[in-house]
Parts: C-alpha cells; structure tokens; sequence
C-alpha cells in the first residue's frame, strides 16, 4: 500500500483538499495536530467514525 492508495484528491470533497480516503479528514488537519504533539493513536477514533 502507497500513500497514494490512502490519500485522495477529489473536488467534491472537502474543495478538493487532500484527505484520507473515504473520509472528510484533510491532510492539513493531521499534519496540524501532530505538529501540536498529537500521536497515531489520537487519530484512530476520528478514522473509525468515519
């Protein structure tokens, strides 16, 4: 698995921000929380609601 397999690029979705496949969750907001200290295991209740 690539990143490319895990990010996707659509204009109908979140105006055509990178996010985490079949999720509204932007790449910008994960880089956002991990530079202010989140870890991996923040991430996975907001991935599984999803």
């Amino acid at each position: 698995m690539t990143i490319t397999d895990q990010i996707e690029i659509n204009p109908k979705v979140m105006m055509g921000k990178p996010v985490i496949r079949n999720t509204r969750i932007t790449v910008e907001l994960i880089l956002r929380k991990i530079s202010e200290g989140a870890s991996e295991a923040d991430f996975w209740p907001l991935i599984q609601q999803n």
